[in-house]
């Protein structure tokens, strides 16, 4: 029992860290903008021009000269500032869900998991916003106009954003390895009934460089892994079992290598809320 206790313990703790990471990897980026655009602004060439407007004997073309650059500078200046506090909402946005996924893991910890009725279409928008910047830049990403229309889903939104992320940033990461210039990944979804049940199955499918049969039955083992270099293996190992916490499934589609693959989410709906 302890054995298995400590096992769930440090699991639960991969977990959480791998998610952190990938929050956190975005967030370096928008840092690393920030301070190319600093460079980019020549403040030792704005204190000379105005010292030099300041001066005695200042001949007027070269004033107007002067005059000039700094109009055109305080320009460039403002579009920066603009640029970087756009950037800053961004990263604070980022940090805020940081802290989210740590006070409902600290929450978790005490009491039962509460599940609530969420948008899908909303949870997908808020997790694209939290992919890194260069598996973003690596795919277009086309979400199928019915999803808004579809019933709410019961779960746990920080969670199922930090799922719906890992699946975005899994395919991206595809689409890399299989070399292609720009990659696609579609998200569509429907309503479904499964006996009694009515469920909400969303699928995010990508052209990358898809899941050979032996791995499809592997991929969501602890530990197993198909990138190179080897990585954790926490990520949809996490999602599946954080998933099946809130009676929802996870299964993966693939024709094989080079052929792309589908990731299945079914999610319990929640009818005429």
């Amino acid at each position: 029992m302890d054995q298995s206790y400590y096992s769930g313990i440090g699991e639960m703790a991969s977990g959480i860290l791998h998610n952190i990471r990938n929050l956190l990897t975005p967030m370096v980026g928008q840092i690393a903008n920030i301070k190319d655009k600093v460079k980019e602004v020549s403040l030792n060439n704005l204190e000379q021009a105005i010292a030099e407007l300041n001066s005695d004997s200042l001949e007027e073309e070269r004033e107007k000269s002067l005059k000039k650059y700094l109009s055109l500078a305080i320009s460039r200046l403002s579009k920066v500032n603009q640029d970087m506090d756009e950037r800053l909402v961004v990263i604070s946005g980022q940090a805020t869900h940081i802290e989210d996924v740590l006070s409902q893991q600290d929450k978790f910890s005490y009491f039962r998991r509460v599940l609530e009725p969420l948008n899908i279409s909303i949870i997908i928008e808020d997790a694209i916003k939290l992919m890194p910047q260069r598996l973003r830049s690596a795919v277009d990403i086309k979400i199928e106009a019915g999803l808004v229309r579809l019933p709410s889903v019961s779960a746990e939104r920080i969670v199922l954003v930090q799922i719906v992320t890992n699946l975005l940033n899994n395919a991206s990461e595809s689409v890399l390895r299989k070399g292609l210039k720009k990659g696609n990944i579609w998200i569509n979804g429907t309503s479904e009934t499964a006996g009694e049940v009515q469920k909400v199955h969303i699928t995010i499918r990508d052209d990358g460089e898809g899941i050979d049969r032996d791995n499809q039955k592997k991929i969501f083992n602890r530990g197993y892994s198909t990138k190179t270099p080897k990585s954790s293996g926490i990520g949809l190992h996490w999602c599946s079992n954080a998933l099946s916490a809130m009676k929802a499934d996870l299964y993966v589609e693939s024709d094989g290598v080079g052929n792309g693959s589908s990731f299945h989410v079914l999610m319990p709906a929640i009818i005429n809320f």
